[in-house]
């Protein structure tokens, strides 16, 4: 899953899609924000239905802010010219997901900027913890990039209104602007990171078999859990992994 986010591989982001269950996915997404209709086909996990720049900003702010779903408004104070507030608009926030699950989805997000499709980032000098994704459709009419700090989430997005081709991906396009508008907007403010919350463990694991990285396997990755699903078995340099692990545990299920 971590090298399908990080490299934006489409059949392995499918696969998991069907494995996890579509209509499992729709309601996920319409939890954390998304209000379009969507439909009932695998490629939904590729970003095929039309959505908003708003959605999709209110989607990755409820992960970036621990499940929590903000609820977006256009004016948040009215004020005279001495500076009293006139009127003021209540922050309005409901719970979607659990802080584990989205500190992990986060964790898996990083990854997207350090070593995936946005590494850019990087190379354009953003040195901040970040996550992200970036987005380009199969015909490059629109290319997307969101991210986000602790601090701050902001979106991106390219395309013409006729629809013609823009022939640029999102890490082409979009990303140079995230990036110019975040170091701007974040400044000289502090640094600080993703804290996990209760209940989430780390481990080093291999990056081919899934599970705990010994010296038979030191090709690591230090991985974010929901605690009680970490791997508990040590790579031994075989093929397979937790692959097998987890069809064996299929196979007798169906024995059953």
């Amino acid at each position: 899953m971590r090298t399908a986010l990080e490299k934006s591989l489409n059949a392995s982001t499918v696969k998991i899609a069907q494995e996890t269950g579509i209509e499992n996915i729709i309601s996920t997404a319409k939890a954390l924000g998304i209000e379009s209709p969507l439909q009932n086909i695998p490629s939904i996990a590729l970003g095929t239905i039309e959505l908003t720049p708003l959605e999709i900003g209110v989607a990755y702010s409820t992960i970036a802010n621990s499940g929590i779903r903000p609820v977006p408004i256009s004016i948040k104070d009215v004020i005279d010219k001495e500076g009293n507030v006139i009127e003021k608009k209540a922050l309005e926030m409901e719970k979607a997901a659990s802080p584990q699950a989205a500190f992990v989805l986060t964790h898996l997000l990083k990854g997207v900027i350090d070593n995936g499709t946005a590494a850019a980032v990087r190379q354009m000098g953003f040195n901040r913890p970040a996550a992200g994704k970036t987005g380009t459709t199969s015909d490059y009419k629109d290319a997307w990039f969101v991210g986000y700090t602790p601090e701050l989430l902001s979106i991106v997005w390219l395309g013409f209104d006729q629809k013609d081709v823009l022939n640029l991906s999102g890490s082409q396009a979009a990303l140079p602007i995230w990036t110019d508008f975040m170091k701007s907007a974040l400044g000289n403010l502090e640094k600080s990171n993703f804290l996990p919350p209760q209940g989430i463990v780390f481990k080093k694991v291999d990056r081919k078999s899934g599970l705990l990285s010994n010296s038979s396997c030191p090709d690591s990755v230090e991985e974010a859990f929901i605690e009680g699903t970490e791997p508990k078995e040590e790579c031994s340099g075989e093929k397979g992994g937790i692959i097998k692990w987890f069809k064996g545990i299929f196979e007798k299920k169906e024995k059953e």
